[in-house]
């Protein structure tokens, strides 16, 4: 069987919205502190050219960052994007102040960058389990 192609349409409230398929739950809690996301975001910025900070805040905004899993020390997520052919993955380290993505871009890259925003907004999103 081939696999869904799916694509993030919107996210409101924690919740993904894929191709009309509405997972039961809202996505788990940010079990970093907000206060050492912001610090990392704020460590970040510096380092961030003005373009890369605003397609990462488009990233964020368009729901399009997806949380694997998330503890006191590590946020994995898969960023989606219309046109991309690789889901990026990005892992930040809040309390480390560390971070890296697998996109091979800049350091820090739009995706890194996109995680931070939305964990600081709680516009992460829980990725729903779909049948291949």
């Amino acid at each position: 069987m081939r696999a869904q192609l799916l694509r993030a349409t919107s996210c409101a409230a924690g919740v993904a919205v894929l191709c009309g398929v509405v997972p039961e739950a809202p996505a788990p809690p940010m079990a970093a502190s907000l206060p050492s996301i912001r610090a990392l975001l704020s460590a970040m910025r510096p380092r961030t050219p003005s373009t890369r900070m605003q397609e990462a805040t488009r990233l964020a905004a368009e729901g399009g960052v997806l949380i694997e899993r998330a503890s006191d020390d590590e946020v994995v997520c898969t960023l989606w994007s219309s046109g991309w052919s690789h889901s990026p993955t990005a892992v930040l380290y809040p309390e480390g102040g560390e971070w890296a993505c697998d996109c091979g871009g800049a350091d820090p890259c739009a995706h890194v960058v996109a995680v931070a925003q939305a964990g600081q907004e709680e516009q992460l999103c829980r990725r729903p389990e779909v049948e291949t």
